[in-house]
């Protein structure tokens, strides 16, 4: 018999003992979590506690490619580490059911197209509309479809297809034909409002955060033992509507009264006629909301269309079948404000510059976290291109050094003070996802002395010696902080030294120099096109000109 046949037996064995359990009641609603890491859950968790026990939780990967606070594991090793966390703490909430996707986590993106890549777009969706049919949810919560880390866009894309797909008898009929499955409508789809406008918020009590609180500090490989940025009482967890076929929101479903808070949507566009066309590399967004008919995600963000200094960015407006372009000039780095034809969307200016390249980031250049001022973090920084290899140089000013990682833990660069550089071969901001691009993160200081590299969320992870042969890195202390040079032949690169090339500096900083191995200390970073998350966007990185 076909190895498919035996896994969708034995899953239909452990749901048979799973569903449900001793503690769950089969006259309340049932509710399903969908996410992408192990620890994603925290996006709901206070929640997902007031439904207990009947809850269960799928989870996309087992965070193979994150970073290990506690020890040496990465891989499949921490995966099989992150999945005994998630069961622990999503114990401590009341939940015993868990699933996995069995998809892999190949570092940090932004972008959900590259996750559908790396992942496949039938084979865990089959396996989600099978998980739907068998445990039945009544509501189904998952993360954003469109903002935030690419792999949870894509985990809630697919819950939201499952929503639908579980009930046609056309899709995955082999389920129903062959396994003894039926449809399944759950009635609510709900999102969690990751880095967005949030429609309502659930109030959790003292007693529900204390549970959360608990069950979070299971959660050690990723530090949240350390995290005293916990939640207060009174927070609440913010979600968005995504369907409701019964009406009257979360409350009408919920086993015991909620505590919930409207929260203020952004105003919509006062001509529902008009409507911006998305920036180059995020159409794929607009069409699936589209398709799915949820285009109040389009009007509950702003916009950013990325250009170079100096250029001009192109913008259109579609008006029924009519399209209006308007062409914008990028004359000042950041963030510029416009509004064509009333719409408010944002310019992205970025930094453009000619080879050799001579430049400073400053302490304001801050993209995440905080900085005190230049002589916590600053550097300055030169780039060129001599005959057939790219050489950085890079003078950081950083008042504590600290050296937390073993050459054993080549990865996870940003816990520690790092530099990462970024390089778009294909062109300055041509790549649609990192999968494309080379990004090499340096550790200057180890646990051993000398200083490693590898590649993080690119076309090729993995240390330096075996992703970018010929490179070499020499670093070395100074009275503000350290000095990196580092060469990369062009050939490793495949870059030509006669084609512009997107290009990124971005330096990390972490100030406890008491951060026990592995720890995730960073306190900071800036970079040369300072952007929120800009590691995980090659359109918003530099360019480079020969």
């Amino acid at each position: 018999m076909p190895r498919p046949f035996f896994q969708a037996l034995l899953l239909a064995l452990l749901c048979a003992l799973q569903l449900p359990t001793s503690a769950q009641t089969s006259n309340a609603p049932q509710v399903l979590f969908v996410g992408a890491h192990p620890d994603d859950d925290s996006m709901a968790s206070a929640t997902l506690s007031q439904f207990a026990p009947n809850v269960t939780v799928v989870c996309a990967t087992r965070g193979e490619g994150g970073a290990n606070a506690i020890g040496h594991e990465g891989g499949k090793a921490l995966g099989v580490l992150r999945e005994a966390e998630q069961r622990k703490a999503l114990r401590a909430l009341g939940i015993d059911s868990l699933y996995y996707l069995d998809r892999y986590d190949f570092g940090f993106t932004l972008s959900a197209e590259a996750t559908e890549k790396a992942w496949g777009a039938d084979e865990p969706l089959e396996a989600l509309v099978r998980y739907v049919r068998m445990l039945k949810p009544d509501i189904i919560f998952t993360l954003h479809p469109g903002s935030g880390h690419g792999h949870h866009q894509y985990a809630a894309r697919l819950a939201t297809e499952a929503f639908r797909a579980a009930a046609d008898p056309a899709r995955f009929p082999e389920q129903i034909e062959e396994e003894g499955l039926a449809t399944w409508q759950a009635r609510q789809l709900f999102y969690a409002a990751e880095g967005c406008p949030g429609e309502f918020e659930v109030i959790s009590s003292a007693a529900t955060l204390d549970r959360e609180k608990q069950a979070l500090r299971w959660y050690q490989s990723q530090g949240w033992h350390l995290n005293s940025v916990m939640p207060d009482q009174g927070s609440g967890e913010a979600f968005l509507t995504a369907f409701d076929l019964v009406g009257g929101g979360l409350q009408t479903l919920a086993p015991a009264p909620l505590t919930i808070r409207k929260l203020q949507l952004p105003p919509k566009t006062p001509d529902a006629s008009l409507h911006l066309v998305a920036p180059a590399g995020s159409s794929g967004f607009e069409t699936w909301v589209k398709q799915f008919g949820l285009d109040s995600l389009l009007e509950a963000s702003v916009p950013l269309y990325p250009v170079a200094l100096g250029d001009n960015a192109s913008i259109e407006v579609q008006d029924g079948n009519r399209t209006h372009r308007f062409r914008y000039r990028g004359d000042k780095l950041g963030k510029t404000e416009v509004s064509p034809m009333g719409l408010p969307a944002i310019l992205a200016v970025v930094p453009k510059a000619k080879l050799p390249l001579e430049a400073n980031i400053s302490s304001g250049d801050l993209w995440e976290g905080e900085v005190s001022g230049p002589q916590d973090l600053s550097a300055e920084f030169s780039v060129a291109i001599r005959e057939d290899r790219l050489e950085v140089k890079v003078e950081v000013a950083d008042d504590v050094v600290v050296k937390n990682l073993s050459n054993r833990d080549n990865r996870g660069h940003w816990r520690t003070d790092a530099v990462e550089i970024a390089i778009d071969p294909a062109g300055s901001g041509r790549s649609p996802h990192t999968l494309e691009t080379v990004k090499v993160g340096i550790v200057p200081f180890t646990l051993e002395g000398p200083p490693m590299a590898a590649r993080d969320a690119d076309a090729k992870p993995g240390p330096v010696e075996r992703t970018l042969p010929g490179t070499e890195i020499a670093v070395r202390r100074t009275a503000t902080g350290y000095h990196l040079d580092i060469e990369i032949p062009l050939k490793s690169l495949k870059l030509s030294s006669k084609r512009p090339f997107g290009f990124n500096l971005m330096i990390y900083d972490a100030d406890n120099a008491q951060a026990k191995p592995g720890e995730n200390a960073n306190q900071g970073r800036i970079a040369w096109s300072a952007w929120p998350a800009v590691q995980g966007s090659p359109s918003l990185w530099g360019h480079l000109i020969p």
